[in-house]
């Protein structure tokens, strides 16, 4: 197959900001340049594009910087609030993995392939291996302090699952016996599978906010199930799993086992308000125009 040769060349900053204004976007080059400088062209990129002329590089008719960067402005704060909500989530799942492992195993046995028959042996050495390399290079004085007490070696569970990211403790829990995999599931209302659907899939959303690549319109390569034989799920409201909008019920719906206190529901809300004047559609998110009334986002 015959490939198209590619032939961009740099640009400096100004050189950027005179094409984009050529191109019909609205905007004073000194603000427009202190844009580019601060913020990749390429990455602006990726809020912009939906301004274009179809099968055009020309910005539609009245396309402001402004509002090119405060859609931008949106999805960063957006990413914030998601984060937030995902390191609740993992801190509470390494609280509950680590301790029901260890009260049925003891606090080394995570070394000993045979109790994590979801894994081949090449999976679990190369999870060792990843915590190995994770615990050397840390500068946690916990990791520290045993090191000097106890000498090296692998580290208590409950200690080790502290350096384990996200990805980690899905390799736990998929390789992790049935029973376990039950009770910690349960914990959370929902059956082993939908657990671990939601692990995998907040693990890929979290990576997307760990890179700051643009979030809020992006269809997610992870998809999550859903428990929809509960009643508060199984709601006439479509909920689009290709979507962002179901990784916000997912995560409304943990918060509301981990922290009912917290405030994150309202601090979305209250975010979506700020930017209502935004071109943002809501539709592309996959949240629907009552989305306010979906029984997991009342639920108390």
């Amino acid at each position: 197959m015959n490939k198209i040769p590619y032939r961009k060349t740099h640009l400096s900053f100004v050189q950027q900001a005179d094409l984009l204004i050529s191109r019909g976007l609205i905007a004073k080059k000194n603000v427009l340049l202190l844009k580019l400088e601060s913020v990749n062209y390429y990455r602006l990129s990726g809020y912009w594009y939906q301004f274009k002329e179809e099968n055009d590089d020309f910005f539609q008719p009245g396309t402001t910087i402004n509002v090119i960067w405060n859609r931008y402005t949106f999805d960063r704060q957006f990413r914030l609030l998601i984060m937030d909500a995902i390191e609740r989530f993992e801190i509470s799942l390494r609280t509950k993995l680590s301790h029901q492992f260890t009260q049925k195993h003891g606090p080394f046995d995570y070394s000993n392939p045979n109790f994590f028959p979801g894994l081949i042996l090449k999976e679990h050495c190369q999870f060792l291996l990843n915590l190995s390399n994770i615990t050397d290079s840390s500068k946690e004085l916990f990791v520290k302090h045993y090191r000097d007490k106890y000498g090296d070696g692998y580290l208590p569970l409950w200690a080790a699952v502290e350096n384990m990211t996200i990805g980690m403790l899905l390799t736990f829990y998929k390789g992790t016996e049935s029973d376990i995999k039950k009770v910690v599931a349960l914990e959370y209302g929902v059956d082993e599978k939908v657990l671990k659907s939601w692990i995998g899939c907040l693990n890929s959303v979290r990576n997307i906010c760990a890179h700051h690549a643009r979030l809020w319109n992006k269809t997610l390569g992870y998809k999550p199930s859903l428990p929809n034989k509960d009643p508060l799920w199984n709601s006439s409201m479509k909920v689009d799993t290709e979507k962002i909008f179901c990784v916000i019920l997912i995560l409304k719906y943990l918060l509301n086992i981990i922290a009912p206190q917290s405030s994150w529901p309202s601090r979305l809300e209250n975010l979506f308000q700020q930017y209502q004047y935004l071109p943002i559609n809501k539709e592309q998110m996959g949240i629907p125009i009552d989305w306010k009334s979906h029984p997991v986002w009342i639920m108390k």
